[in-house]
């Protein structure tokens, strides 16, 4: 608990419009397209390497510095309840994989194209 005490803490503004990962990802989905390719209003604010490497992260310090990394792209603006919701969930063994799914849809806004996976866990809805 702690560890996400340490995250929330850098979070200015809870923002819940969007998931973080719809907030820091593509804005259309990018099809075969580089970041390099597309116009820098249209990037995702993390990168797709920084992205990569996130959805690796096991746990420990490494995750809280992503997810302090991740508010800080985020300029502070984030969905507490979702990030705190999937920062809990991210090891856990039924439901992380469901979480980072869920992430690399929404960072390549891919949603759409697999719904059951963008309302896996309603952003009201709290996940025990």
């Amino acid at each position: 608990m702690l560890d996400l005490t340490r995250v929330l803490a850098h979070v200015r503004e809870d923002d819940r419009s969007m998931r973080p990962m719809q907030a820091a990802g593509w804005k259309e989905f990018p099809g075969e397209r580089k970041e390099s390719d597309v116009d820098v209003s249209k990037r995702p604010r993390l990168s797709q390497v920084r992205f990569r490497r996130l959805l690796t992260t096991s746990g420990g310090e490494d995750l809280v510095r992503a997810f302090i990394r991740l508010v800080a792209l985020l300029d502070g603006k984030v969905n507490v309840e979702a990030l705190g919701r999937d920062f809990r969930d991210w090891n856990h063994v039924s439901r992380g994989d469901a979480v980072r799914q869920r992430w690399a849809f929404d960072y390549y806004a891919a949603s759409s194209a697999n719904p059951a996976a963008s309302q896996a866990a309603p952003l009201n809805q709290s996940n025990n």
